[in-house]
């Protein structure tokens, strides 16, 4: 079925298909406005003013007195460095546009996979944001799920080339390149199977090329600070964070979530769709997709963190196998420019609303001026939760803390001993040996909360996102500047 022609630019009216589509990318553009911070934005902001304040990377812990010293794997270290001057220039509302921006065309690109139009694309679009928001706060993984549609793109238009730069640029951004690599391998298998069931030049030409671009782009990672280590890294960080307990690495079925339930309505689908309707897929440029997801299947079977990356390569897919064998002519939109643009405007004026104050949910300020004072009178260390750690390293870099959301530089022992006193509350013997009279606790760290209100101590500063808490009876230091 021949794909519906573009709306000429001077033409009066759209089909309600392509209107509802533009409209779809909004939808998603204004709900990742509203994406939050993560502890993790915050250390990656103080990693990138320590380089544009020092000229050095850093990639030794210098923030906890638990590990100081110790290497740091510091593979995000390209986005710490764009970030910060981004948050200086415009604070906040500037990193979150940018964060809407590349999700959005996340799911443009992936779109782009397949030119067919009807209201289905509209709906798979659209709910491609169940697995999709939850990745959406601010942190370099959103760069790493545009770059991720960005590559399938490439190969489905045989742009080899342009991978290799691609990968120059993803290997210093984020470990997941990974993934991006996977795309590629994937790609490349299904090249050259198909190059030996055709026997075509045609299709020998493309194993050929996309197989050397693969090793292009294999070799080019190697150029980044860390050298051969990011990929030992991305080997070992893997059974780490499993072993570490990072929610966000649970195997997906061990989790009853709305988006995990998606998931395997999602998964369930797509192999019924395919079982039947598999020939639609067999042009090259829905090829890489489909493979695609088949190779980040087992990963999104096996972490929560990585179900966005398989429902992008899904979107195409999915498009092409839900539609109507006979699509009925489309309804027009009259005057779509200006109704795309008022609904747009009332966008931002909802956004423009939301940030101004801002939401609590955003948690752009999750310590405040009192919080930091407190800190700064303290007169022996401070514990802060893994959730809570990268607010005091940004907002007091001065202090150091026990741990946080890194994990990377910490001793086994010392994320055990966090993570054991945080779920028991029982603090008096790791807070006796570090010498610790102030905490910083998260919402979520309600046991340990509950324990040091009973043993006496007071809470001296809070936030929605954060309360600062002091020993009884501990001696008071004097303000630093």
């Amino acid at each position: 079925m021949p794909a519906a022609p573009e709306p000429d630019a001077g033409a009066t009216a759209w089909s309600f298909d392509v209107f509802a589509e533009r409209l779809g990318y909004l939808v998603i553009f204004a709900i990742a406005c509203f994406a939050p911070t993560e502890a993790d934005t915050f250390w990656m902001l103080r990693a990138g003013r320590d380089f544009w304040h020092t000229g050095h990377l850093p990639f030794h812990e210098h923030y906890s007195y638990t590990a100081a010293g110790r290497d740091w794997p510091n593979h995000e270290w390209l986005w710490e460095v764009l970030a910060y001057p981004l948050h200086q220039f415009g604070g906040m509302p500037l990193l979150n546009l940018v964060n809407a921006t590349l999700l959005t065309g996340a799911v443009f690109v992936a779109a782009r996979l397949t030119t067919h139009r009807g209201i289905g694309r509209f709906v798979v679009i659209v709910s491609s944001l169940v697995l999709l928001a939850p990745e959406a706060s601010l942190r370099p993984q959103v760069a790493s799920l545009f770059l991720f549609a960005l590559t399938m793109l490439l190969v489905a238009r045989e742009r080899y080339l342009l991978l290799i730069p691609l990968f120059l640029v993803w290997a210093n951004l984020h470990a997941a390149v990974a993934t991006g690599g996977l795309v590629l391998v994937a790609a490349s298998a299904a090249a050259v199977g198909h190059a030996a069931l055709s026997r075509t030049q045609a299709s020998r030409t493309r194993a050929v090329r996309l197989v050397l671009a693969t090793a292009g782009a294999g070799a080019i990672t190697l150029v980044n600070p860390m050298g051969v280590g990011l990929w030992t890294y991305v080997a070992t960080s893997h059974a780490r964070s499993k072993a570490d307990h990072i929610q966000e690495w649970t195997a997906t079925f061990h989790v009853l979530r709305p988006d995990t339930v998606v998931f395997a309505v999602l998964v369930c689908m797509s192999l019924l769709l395919a079982s039947r309707r598999w020939r639609r897929l067999d042009t090259w440029a829905l090829v890489v997709p489909s493979v695609a997801a088949l190779a980040t299947l087992p990963l999104a079977i096996d972490a929560i963190r990585n179900l966005a990356v398989l429902q992008l390569a899904l979107i195409a897919p999915l498009i092409e196998m839900t539609r109507a064998e006979h699509p009925r002519a489309s309804s027009t939109v009259a005057r779509p420019r200006i109704a795309l643009a008022t609904a747009g405007a009332v966008v931002g004026v909802i956004v423009a609303v939301a940030w101004s104050r801002p939401l609590p949910r955003l948690g752009w300020q999750p310590m405040d001026s009192d919080g930091v004072a407190a800190l700064h009178r303290c007169a022996g260390r401070v514990y802060a939760t893994y959730g809570s750690a990268g607010y005091v390293e940004w907002y007091s870099p001065d202090t150091l803390v026990f741990v946080d959301s890194r994990q990377d530089p910490y001793p086994r022992n010392v994320l055990d001993e966090a993570r054991t006193l945080e779920s028991t509350g029982r603090f008096e013997h790791v807070f006796s040996r570090y010498h610790v009279t102030c905490a910083v606790l998260d919402p979520r760290a309600t046991t340990l909360a509950r324990s040091l209100d009973r043993a006496g101590w007071r809470v001296v500063a809070s936030t929605s996102d954060s309360a600062v808490y002091e020993a009884p009876g501990s001696p008071r230091g004097v303000a630093s500047d």
